[in-house]
């Protein structure tokens, strides 16, 4: 992933400049750097659970719903009600974390900013640009100062625009705590498959990857539209034939 902006100093000049993952940008203003971290978050889902609310919800935080079979690119598969389906095998085998649409409720509340306080002071008025004389200037200047001391005091975090953004969300303050940890979203079992165990079904298994290895599937079945086939294990072994 890279990542393309410009560094502009004056209106006469820019640099134009280029981040990939893991690369670090020094800011020479605070004697700091960011580090670039490229996380990519693409959930597969049925069609049928694809509802407007994650699709506003995956348009406003960046990532993607793909309405599609489980493959190798995606990142996570999500169900609200897991059963050993051709899907959730699939998603078994290329490890990806089986979760509930509840993973979706927590990422939008951890990426949520805190709500703005309605009973902010309101700032001093601005002189006019290039027409405000050397005193107003000053005037200006001391009626900002407390006002931006009492705004610290009551966030200190606050950023240029407290009324519009007013501190940072849970995972700006930590990522690693507040970044939905799959394993704790399970889906809900179907209750049809009573011997079904989804913790065990859906743990990440690296060594699921090769189970398939050195084994070849001949394909009996023929005409499509003459066989009806309901046996998961062979849509399974079909699947994983296309995915070769």
């Amino acid at each position: 992933m890279e990542i393309n902006f410009k560094i502009q100093k004056d209106t006469n000049s820019s640099k134009s400049n280029s981040l990939s993952d893991s690369h670090c940008l020094d800011t020479d203003l605070t004697n700091s750097f960011y580090r670039f971290s490229w996380i990519p978050l693409i959930i597969c889902l049925p069609s049928a659970s694809l509802k407007p609310s994650y699709k506003q919800l995956a348009k406003s935080l960046g990532f993607k719903l793909s309405p599609s079979t489980p493959l190798p690119h995606h990142t996570h598969y999500m169900i609200r009600t897991l059963s050993p389906s051709t899907n959730a095998c699939v998603s078994a085998l290329l490890t990806l974390p089986i979760i509930s649409s509840t993973f979706l409720t927590s990422l939008q509340k951890s990426t949520s900013l805190p709500p703005v306080p309605t009973d902010l002071p309101l700032p001093p008025d601005p002189p006019q640009p290039g027409a405000a004389s050397k005193e107003e200037l000053q005037v200006y200047d001391k009626l900002l100062i407390p006002y931006e001391k009492q705004l610290l005091s009551i966030n200190s975090s606050i950023g240029s625009q407290p009324h519009t953004y007013f501190g940072h969300s849970l995972v700006e303050q930590d990522f690693e705590t507040h970044w939905p940890n799959p394993k704790d979203y399970l889906p809900a079992k179907n209750p049809k498959f009573e011997t079904f165990e989804p913790e065990k079904f859906c743990r990440v298994d690296e060594g699921r990857k090769g189970v398939f290895e050195g084994i070849g599937f001949i394909d009996f079945r023929g005409d499509e539209s003459l066989v009806t086939f309901s046996s998961p294990f062979l849509s399974l072994c079909v699947r994983m034939e296309l995915m070769c």
